[in-house]
């Protein structure tokens, strides 16, 4: 998913390669239906999720937030 699929936002992470799967799952009872959006991901000895309540998908809304995480926690341990 990071290489060509819907992970590809962390795929220019600085570091080892990232492996990521994002998800999407509506809910509620709203037309259009409410969005749950994750992002599951392994860096190195690093493994992370991110979950957004009311998203608009997990690639869209989860994963951005985990790209920065990556990227801060990356220049962190440098």
């Amino acid at each position: 998913a990071v290489t060509d699929g819907t992970a590809a936002v962390v795929a220019d992470v600085p570091g080892p390669p990232v492996l990521a799967k994002t998800g999407t799952a509506e809910f509620g009872d709203a037309e259009p239906p409410d969005t749950r959006g994750w992002v599951v991901a392994v860096q190195d000895d690093r493994a992370v999720a991110v979950f957004v309540e009311q998203a608009e998908s997990g690639s869209s809304t989860a994963g951005p937030i985990l790209a920065d995480f990556l990227s801060d926690a990356g220049a962190s341990s440098q």
